[in-house]
């Protein structure tokens, strides 16, 4: 028999991806960005991402081939433009854009001079601009151009996935990430393919393909530990635990919680959000008194106004759960007043549910109700189908005023799962002091 093979094949030209070096779109490079632009600032933008790409397609040095009298005086002209708004309109919201697009034109115009690596900087900047100023387009456009002329980093072929995915462009996501994995093979970047493998997964896991997330994640928890990535290895557990319970496979679920938790410690940055997962997990099961205490040392850990407003409603519902209808009432408050602040699609929607929830478990059928109508009206607007699935059953339970399968808090013996509980309570106090 052939001996273990350690390393993953290496193809043998491993930089000849299944779409070649393009950006999928139309035909005519960049014309998706001149919809976002105002006519002043479009024909800059335009000529240096198609400067960008052009490079791209033939190499990094092409820039300096650019020698034609018309492109000097054109770049000089776009840095004096740079100057007078700097002095003249320092607030100019497209500052930052023609900043980033005049300084990227300049780098690839002198690349002998450039590091590469300066040319990302700029790109990430107008990606800024493009989040900050909701340019869908704009924001993935340069950061992808830079990942294909940057064609042996496999950190910019994720990142550009990272932001197609975010953007809702989960095709061209899934492309970005399958190529960084192929680059990081290639290099043998084993935390980049964790990475890669770990976010192909999640993209996986959106589309509701459960046994393919679990694959890529396990494929990238074994390159992990084979590499002593402590980090990536808990993420990847992370994921594998959330996989499992959306699956029912409960006790591999509470197993991979426990592991990745092992390896967060002491101060992982996504220490609070597991959590978060570990205490919904077991408010499923009805274990809401050890949820509560975990949710509330939880909640002074999350600011991100979404992420806040799930983890106010789910703390409310184990608060309801437990019978504490102080604490449920001043949760509550908190939550509708983060509500008014947020757009009402799916995560609002999600969160008034467990809202309700809560509410029904005290038998508050007048606030019960108030939640669950209005959760099924934004899942109807948004056309969340499988929320309204899940809300429109327990509105009809609450208007019957029955509680059978709502309250279900119980407290089965399970010692694991109690010191789970406590362990998880003293790190996020840790966590804090640690901050």
């Amino acid at each position: 028999m052939p001996k273990h093979q350690k390393k993953a094949a290496i193809p043998p030209e491993p930089l000849t991806f299944a779409h070649g070096q393009t950006v999928p779109g139309p035909s005519l490079d960049g014309a998706v960005l001149v919809p976002e632009l105002s006519p002043e600032h479009a024909l800059v933008v335009l000529r240096v991402y198609r400067t960008l790409r052009m490079c791209a397609r033939w190499g990094w040095l092409m820039g300096p081939a650019l020698t034609d009298e018309r492109v000097e005086e054109w770049e000089h002209q776009v840095l004096r433009d740079v100057d007078v708004r700097y002095q003249e309109r320092p607030d100019d919201r497209h500052l930052q854009l023609i900043t980033a697009v005049a300084s990227m034109f300049s780098d690839l115009r002198h690349a002998e001079e450039t590091e590469i690596n300066e040319l990302y900087d700029s790109s990430m900047h107008v990606s800024e601009w493009g989040l900050q100023h909701e340019k869908n387009e704009v924001t993935v456009a340069f950061p992808a151009a830079t990942a294909l002329l940057w064609v042996d980093n496999a950190r910019m072929a994720w990142l550009a996935g990272k932001l197609f995915r975010t953007r809702g462009m989960l095709r061209e996501a899934e492309y970005w990430f399958r190529r960084a994995d192929r680059v990081a093979t290639w290099h043998e970047d084993w935390d980049a393919r964790a990475l890669s493998l770990n976010s192909l997964g999640n993209l996986t896991l959106q589309v509701g393909n459960y046994q393919e997330a679990t694959e890529l994640y396990q494929r990238g928890l074994r390159i992990a530990r084979r590499n002593g990535l402590r980090a990536r290895e808990g993420e990847l557990l992370h994921d594998l635990f959330i996989t499992a319970s959306a699956t029912n496979d409960l006790r591999r679920a509470e197993e991979y919680a426990r592991c990745a938790y092992e390896r967060y410690q002491p101060n992982h940055p996504k220490l609070p959000a597991l959590a978060h997962d570990t205490a919904y997990f077991w408010i499923g099961r009805g274990y809401y008194r050890k949820a509560l205490d975990v949710l509330e040392a939880v909640l002074p850990h999350i600011v991100e106004p979404e992420e806040r407003l799930r983890a106010l409603t789910n703390t409310a519902r184990a608060a309801g759960g437990c019978g504490n209808r102080l604490l449920f009432e001043r949760l509550w408050l908190e939550s509708w007043a983060l509500f008014y602040k947020l757009p009402h699609g799916r995560p609002v929607a999600t969160a008034l549910i467990e809202l309700g929830i809560g509410a029904a478990c005290l038998q508050d059928w007048e606030h019960a109700t108030e939640a669950l109508e209005r959760a099924v009206a934004i899942a109807h607007r948004s056309r969340e189908a499988d929320v309204l699935v899940r809300a429109e059953p327990i509105l009809k339970q609450v208007q019957a005023k029955d509680t059978r399968g709502l309250l279900l808090a119980r407290a089965r013996p399970g010692k694991d799962g109690d010191t789970f509980a406590s362990d998880l309570v003293e790190s996020l106090q840790l966590f804090a002091v640690q901050k």
